[in-house]
């Protein structure tokens, strides 16, 4: 316990990638990104407070082998241990409604330093394809 022990933590991190593709790699335009990351921006201000977001590049590989390379939005979350136990099952469920919307695969989702592909089925698995 030092002096930072006397103040409000948030012990629990989160990170939902928004992707700038619809349908494996078709560019959306900044527009669309913009109103996507308003839209996660939205949610998780009203569910936990607050966030913080970057803009980066990323790429992936698709379920049909082809490599994705694309603009994505790090909307990252930090939150206390209870606020986090009592949305997760709200969280990952509007990540499967995004992933749905927005003509993905599956959406990148972080959380304390792993990585998930969210989908609509679950067939991902932590970190990458269960196949």
């Amino acid at each position: 316990g030092g002096a930072l022990s006397k103040e409000f933590r948030f012990n629990t991190n989160f990170i939902v990638y928004v992707p700038s593709t619809s349908d494996v790699g078709n560019k959306i335009s900044k527009k669309e990104l913009d109103k996507r990351v308003k839209e996660v921006e939205k949610f998780v201000a009203n569910e936990f407070g607050g966030f913080s977001k970057t803009e980066v590049d990323g790429g992936y590989k698709s379920t049909t082998g082809k490599i994705i390379e694309e603009d994505i939005v790090q909307v990252s979350v930090f939150a206390n241990n209870t606020d986090w136990k009592n949305n997760e099952s709200k969280v990952v469920a509007k990540v499967k409604e995004w992933v749905n919307r927005w003509g993905q695969e599956a959406i990148g989702f972080e959380y304390e330093g792993d990585l998930y592909y969210i989908d609509d089925e679950g067939k991902f698995a932590k970190g990458g394809s269960t196949n």
